[in-house]
């Protein structure tokens, strides 16, 4: 397989990598940008490279029937899919309980490791207790899960960051943690929208 000069346009390039910035840390956009650079110059490396076998999907975007402006995109939340950088929440709420504070939780000592997972988790549920949220009435369990987000949302602030969903074309909000001083990055990156409180 030869470079893919194709992959993307510079337009989309930018977006990404302005989406990086927001979304990862300084580690893993080193680990993205030479996962990208593999996919362009040496696509068939990156798909033997075993660092890589826990990527779902990846060998769909070197197909011939992918859409050319969906490859980057496509690539880049694999990525994140993998490392754990956002967590697919079903339109219809959690899967457990405790599914997006746990999250949370062990995303923030990621992005920033003073921060313990456990003492933060604990906080996120006791905040939670504290407001007799599952003592409520909601119309559905959308409802439910979008009030316990901006609940959520409130605990990170005062660790100075901010929760926020990618736009996509499924029943799912993928939701990412990113520090409050990106968030006016997300009024200018096309890619993002949020769970509307």
């Amino acid at each position: 397989m030869s470079k893919n000069t194709s992959f993307y346009d510079e337009n989309e390039l930018n977006e990404i990598n302005k989406l990086s910035t927001i979304l990862l840390t300084t580690a893993e956009q080193a680990e993205w940008q030479s996962m990208l650079q593999k996919a362009i110059n040496h696509p068939d490396e990156l798909l033997e490279d075993d660092k890589y076998s826990n990527y779902s999907a990846l060998e769909d975007i070197f197909d011939e029937d992918q859409e050319e402006e969906d490859k980057l995109r496509l690539l880049f939340d694999i990525f994140c899919y993998a490392n754990n950088v956002v967590i697919d929440i079903d339109w219809r709420g959690e899967e457990d309980d405790d599914q997006l504070s746990s999250f949370l939780a062990q995303r923030l000592n990621k992005m920033s490791p003073s921060f313990e997972t456990h003492e933060v988790h604990a906080r996120m549920n006791k905040y939670i207790e504290a407001s007799e949220l599952d003592n409520q009435q909601f119309d559905s369990s959308t409802d439910y899960f979008a009030n316990k987000f901006s609940l959520l949302q409130k605990v990170m602030a005062e660790y100075n960051y901010k929760m926020g969903v990618l736009p996509v074309d499924y029943d799912s909000f993928p939701i990412f943690i990113t520090s409050l001083e990106h968030a006016p990055l997300f009024e200018e990156s096309s890619l993002i929208d949020f769970i509307p409180n």
